[in-house]
Order: structure tokens, then C-alpha cells, then sequence
């Protein structure tokens, strides 16, 4: 899942639990910076099992002037797309 956290306090950083199938799988420090310096990547996990999975994040330290955003997710796979 890539994708970027936007507010106006460039030393916020979002904490955000990210889960699989209900299994807290990470916390991920979020940072607010340039753009070069941003996390865009803000979730991957590699190997799961073949079959369909929910995934869940959890925002710990959420702020009304912040917002993370999901600009896109990339799902793997050894059989091809339906």
C-alpha cells in the first residue's frame, strides 16, 4: 500500500497499526516531511497465503488537520488476475 501522510505540522508523525485478517501485523511510523524524506510506502507484506485476505489500519494518533492517504495498493500473485 503506498501512500503518504499530509499535515500542516511538518514534525507530526501518524502512528498507525496496520492488521491482516484481525492480526496486528505492524505499527508504522508515519512521517510528515518533504518529499523526499515521506514514507510512501505505508504497508507491504510479502508471502501471505494464496486466498482473499481483509486488511485493517487502526490510527493511534489521529489529528483534525491531518489526514493519511492510500493512493494505491499492489496485490501479488502466482494466478493470473480474474
Amino acid at each position: 500500500m503506498k501512500g503518504y501522510v499530509h499535515c500542516p505540522d511538518s514534525n507530526y508523525v501518524a502512528q498507525v497499526e496496520m492488521y491482516i485478517d484481525n492480526a496486528l501485523a505492524e505499527i508504522a511510523q508515519l512521517p510528515v516531511a518533504s518529499s523526499n524524506a515521506r514514507k510512501v510506502d505505508l504497508f507491504w507484506k510479502y508471502q501471505l497465503p494464496m486466498g482473499e485476505h481483509i486488511i485493517t489500519f487502526n490510527w493511534l494518533n489521529p489529528r483534525p488537520d491531518a489526514r493519511v492517504i492510500a493512493t494505491e495498493a499492489l496485490v501479488y500473485s502466482n494466478a493470473p488476475s480474474k
